[in-house]
This record gives C-alpha cells, structure tokens and sequence, in this order.
C-alpha cells in the first residue's frame, strides 16, 4: 500500500497535467488548503531571502509576476525581520519535490498503527514531563542545512514563512527521535539575530518522514 501510494503521489502532476488541457480553472489550487500540488504553479510575495534562496534551489522555475505587482508591498511589515521583499514571485512546481505531494523523506522503517490512534485524554502532561528527555543528536552543518531547505520548502508552499525558518542556524540543529515514527527538528537563529533576553528556536516534526503541517515557532527564556 505505501509503494502504491507513492507511486500515485509521484505521477500525480500528470493528472494535474490533463486537467489543465481540458481548460478547467486552475485557479482551484490556489487555496492554502490545496496550494503546493505537484503540476501546479503559485504565486506569493516572498522576502528577499527566501526568493534567493528559492532560485538557487529551482533554478528557471521563479519569476517575478510583474502583471501581479502590488506598490507598497516592497519591504516587509513584521518587526522582527524589516526585510526586503519581492512582490508576487511566480513559481512553476512541475514534479519538484518541493511540491507538497512528493515532500516526504526517506526513512528505515515505516512505523504502521496496529490499533487506534492516542486520544488527547489518554496523554498525561504530568507523566510526559516527568519521563527522562528524549536524547538530542546533534548534526552536521551540511546536515543541518538540509533539514532548513525542507522546512522551507515545506513553508513555501503553504505560503508561509517564520523568522526562524528562513534564517535558521544550520549549524544549531539537532534531532530527537520519540519513536512511532516521529522525529523533531530542533534548531536556532544566527548568534547575530538572536533578541537579547529571548532564544527563538524553531522545530520540525515529520512522521515517517511526513512533514508535519502544524508548524510554529516556540520561543523561550535564555537561562
């Protein structure tokens, strides 16, 4: 089932492909609920280090939608970043694995349920914190930049972007791994774009190798 399944998710943007010769409107993907469909194109208003980062990674794919372009919208309205930013990129997915139908990673082994999920109501915070921290790997810049690019690509097609994600420090990430097939990502900013009194660390989940779509950042107090 899960070869099945992949093999449908990796030709999947051939469908995307026939749907479009019959002159549907594909204007149905936009959506954040479906954006990101392998076949598919988007546009969003990135920051400047995103959009540079984006045409490294897809090179030929990104252009900026001049047709879209929207006066005012050039620097960016959050505080913390006060970035520039470039209106209405143009991006063509085709069958990337920056697509949200094939970004998934490889894994040894796919953890399979053999019952009911957990409910909330059986998980005691009480027992959760008091059981020994999960063990933190630390890994490689090379590693860590790796782990970055999918949480942005991840971000990208959902038309979202943090703080901590598009300026993550590779060399800070480490991973924890808390079994039925659940990995966390954890990682921080740059020493130079840290805030005085507050860490930002920014996470990860996948789940058998499936990004998690509930991203957010966490922040903490340095001790």
């Amino acid at each position: 089932m899960v070869r099945k399944t992949e093999k449908l998710l990796n030709n999947f943007q051939e469908r995307v492909g026939a749907l479009r010769k019959t002159g549907a409107d594909m204007g149905d993907f936009d959506p954040l609920e479906v954006s990101g469909i392998a076949g598919t194109h988007m546009d969003d208003t990135l920051s400047f280090d995103v959009a540079s980062w984006l045409t490294r990674r897809m090179p030929g794919k990104v252009e900026i939608a001049w047709d879209h372009y929207d006066p005012g919208r050039e620097l960016g309205t959050q505080p913390e970043s006060r970035t520039l930013r470039i209106p209405a990129c143009a991006l063509a997915l085709a069958n990337s694995r920056i697509t949200r139908t094939r970004n998934w990673k490889p894994v040894r082994s796919v953890f399979y349920h053999n019952g009911p999920l957990i409910n909330r109501s059986e998980v005691s915070l009480a027992e959760e914190l008091a059981k020994r921290p999960p063990q933190l790997t630390k890994l490689s810049h090379r590693q860590g930049e790796a782990v970055i690019d999918t949480i942005r690509e991840v971000m990208l097609v959902r038309y979202r972007e943090l703080y901590g994600t598009t300026l993550g420090d590779p060399s800070s990430v480490v991973r924890a791994d808390l079994g039925r097939g659940v990995s966390i990502y954890l990682w921080n900013l740059p020493p130079e774009r840290r805030l005085p009194l507050r860490a930002y660390v920014t996470d990860l989940t996948l789940k058998n190798g499936v990004p998690s779509t509930t991203l957010k950042p966490s922040a903490s107090a340095n001790g």
